[in-house]
């Protein structure tokens, strides 16, 4: 999963383990079977800080990662 920063700054990818409480509104990509989709991080799960929802476009499925990797 990649998130995306304000666009003068590079794409900066996730690290597994990296727990980032500021991730909440910003845009992410994720790809998966090698389809690209976009979306948005829209809640933190306030008992685990690594679990995070995720909305992508076109979708209306509301989407849970733990962005620690094994």
């Amino acid at each position: 999963m990649k998130r995306f920063p304000p666009s003068d700054d590079p794409a900066e990818v996730i690290e597994p383990g990296e727990v980032c409480d500021t991730l909440v509104g910003k845009q992410v990509e994720c790809e998966k079977d090698g389809t690209q989709k976009m979306g948005t991080i829209i809640q933190q799960v306030q008992a685990k800080p690594s679990v995070y929802f995720i909305k992508f476009d076109d979708d209306y499925h509301i989407y849970v990662y733990d962005m620690v990797g094994s």
